[in-house]
């Protein structure tokens, strides 16, 4: 089993690596076992803007906000997805 941060670490190695696929897989089991993990979240929003998805990105993006309203990130890609 994996210790909780250790699959959003991983995740952000596959990320930046742009193994979007990988990443995406660890991004939502960080989210099965911790579901409010915003930088998962965002880390998946950044995914599907990257694969031009705007319904899946907002949704996530929409997830980091309920979270936390003030993270700046979050609310600077919503600005620029609308």
């Amino acid at each position: 089993d994996q210790p909780l941060g250790r699959l959003l670490d991983k995740g952000k190695v596959f990320f930046e690596k742009e193994d979007f696929d990988k990443s995406k897989i660890l991004f939502e089991k960080d989210l099965v076992y911790n579901p409010k993990s915003e930088k998962s979240y965002l880390y998946l929003a950044k995914i599907f803007q990257k694969r031009n998805n705007d319904l899946e990105q907002e949704v996530n993006l929409n997830n980091v906000i309920l979270l936390n309203p003030q993270n700046d990130e979050a609310i600077y890609m919503l600005i620029l997805l609308k």
